[in-house]
C-alpha cells in the first residue's frame, strides 16, 4: 500500500527534508540564546548543610550564571543558606538582580529576604531598573557572600506568587588593573569586552538580554556591543525560517490535494470499468 504517493515521487520529499533541515538549523546560527547559554543554580536544590559555593571561571560560559531561589513558582519556608560566589584571582564578582518577590509584614518589614549588604525583600520585576552589586570593596575582593533566608512563620502555609529572587552573577576585571585595556597584561582572554564603566567581561556575554556589565552597556543597541546589528541578523533568519515554513505548508497541501485527486481518479476508473462489465450485452441481430 502506498501512502499519499510517498513511493511514487520521492524527489518531492527530498525537498521537504531539505527545508526541514534549514528550519532546524536556524536556532543554531541565530546568535546568543539568552538564558539557555547560562548554567542555572537553584538554592533550594543546591544548598546543602546551609551553604552553597559557586566558583566562576575568568572567561567563557562559566564566567557567569543564573542563581534562583527555587525552580518552583514559590519558595519554601524555614531555610537559611549562605551563598559564596568566588571569582578567580585578580577578578571580581558582579551581581545583577533580575527579580525579587518576598513576603513582608503589615509594616513592610521583611519576613523573608536576600541579603546583599542589607536585606532585600521589596518586589522587583524584570521590567524595573536592574540593581547591581560588586565585590570590588570587599575585604576579599574576588569573593561575594549572600544570605538567603525564609522564616518559619506559618501564617501563610501555602505560598503562591513568591518567586524569591533571580540574579545574574558575572566574573569581571577592571581595565585599570590591566594597563587600561581589557586585553592588557594579566588578562588571559583574547575575547574580552570592555564595558562603559571600564569593567572587562567575556565577550560572549554581550547582547543576550542580561546585565553583565552592571551599566547595561553590554546590551546597548549601538556602541561597542552593537546589539542592534546582531539582533537584525537574527530577525532576518527568523523571517527566512517563517518563509521556508510557509513554503513547506503549501507544498504539503499541494501534495495532499494531488494525492487525493489521483486516488479519486483511480477510484472513478475502477468504478467505471466495473459498471461497464455489469451492463447486459444486447443480443446481436
Amino acid at each position: 500500500m502506498q501512502l499519499l504517493g510517498f513511493k511514487e515521487k520521492p524527489e518531492k520529499y527530498a525537498v521537504f527534508t531539505f527545508l526541514l533541515a534549514l528550519i532546524a538549523g536556524i536556532p543554531a546560527v541565530s546568535g546568543n540564546n539568552g538564558d539557555e547559554a547560562y548554567k542555572r543554580y537553584y538554592v533550594e536544590k543546591a544548598c546543602s548543610n546551609g551553604s552553597l559555593t559557586i566558583r566562576l571561571a575568568g572567561t567563557g560560559p562559566m564566567s557567569a550564571g543564573i542563581l534562583m531561589a527555587t525552580s518552583r513558582t514559590s519558595y519554601s519556608l524555614h531555610m537559611t543558606c549562605t551563598i559564596t560566589l568566588v571569582a578567580p584571582h585578580l577578578h571580581y564578582v558582579l551581581v545583577s538582580l533580575r527579580e525579587t518577590g518576598f513576603r513582608v509584614d503589615l509594616n513592610g518589614n521583611c519576613k523573608d529576604y536576600l541579603l546583599i549588604d542589607k536585606p532585600i525583600c521589596e518586589t522587583m520585576t524584570r521590567l524595573d531598573e536592574e540593581r547591581h552589586y560588586t565585590s570590588l570593596y570587599n575585604s576579599v575582593p574576588n569573593v561575594m557572600n549572600l544570605i538567603y533566608h525564609t522564616s518559619d512563620d506559618l501564617d501563610n502555609k501555602t505560598l503562591s506568587g513568591y518567586p524569591g529572587f533571580t540574579l545574574i552573577f558575572t566574573a569581571f576585571q577592571k581595565a585599570s588593573d590591566l594597563g587600561g585595556s581589557c586585553s592588557g597584561k594579566g588578562n588571559n582572554s583574547d575575547s574580552s569586552f570592555r564595558c562603559s564603566n571600564s569593567y572587562c567581561i567575556w565577550s560572549g556575554l554581550t547582547c543576550d538580554g542580561h546585565n553583565n556589565c552592571g551599566d547595561l552597556s553590554d546590551e546597548e543597541t549601538y556602541g561597542n556591543s552593537n546589539c542592534g546589528g546582531k539582533s537584525g541578523g537574527s530577525t532576518v533568519l527568523i523571517i527566512l525560517g517563517l518563509l521556508i515554513l510557509f513554503l513547506l505548508i503549501i507544498m504539503c497541501v499541494a501534495t495532499l490535494l494531488c494525492s487525493k485527486n489521483e486516488a479519486v481518479r483511480r477510484f472513478s476508473t475502477r468504478l467505471r470499468s466495473r459498471t461497464i462489465s455489469f451492463l447486459p450485452r444486447l443480443p446481436s441481430r
